[in-house]
């Protein structure tokens, strides 16, 4: 079951999180030959409006179980006022994860 964490995110501002898979016994395991996606949408039906790999926004560091997510400042210019986030990993074998999924709130901002 995915850990449910709400995020406040400023408008134009960089935006990051990172955490740490770990199993039942609290021991990270080991990401080698996994990839994660992230997506940010209005709602659970609705087309991300943001959506963030390892190409772009997703660091892995696979011996520490360690994922690493950045937002730039033009990327949450694209943001809904409020929506819906989820972070998934797959592995080698195709088996996917939700390890974190939530809401957020973009803080609208007047300096551009």
């Amino acid at each position: 079951m995915a850990q449910t964490k709400d995020f406040s995110i400023d408008e134009n501002a960089t935006f990051g999180f990172a955490l740490t898979y770990t199993d039942s016994n609290d021991v990270a395991v080991n990401l080698t030959g996994y990839t994660a996606r992230l997506s940010i949408a209005t709602d659970y039906d609705s087309t991300p409006a943001l959506t963030l790999t390892q190409a772009a926004g997703i660091t892995i560091t696979p011996a520490t179980g360690r994922l690493d997510i950045a937002i730039t400042p033009a990327q949450t210019l694209l943001l809904p006022s409020k929506g819906v986030y989820d972070l998934v990993i797959q592995s080698g074998s195709g088996v996917i994860t939700r390890l974190i999924e939530g809401s957020i709130k973009v803080n609208k901002g007047v300096t551009a």
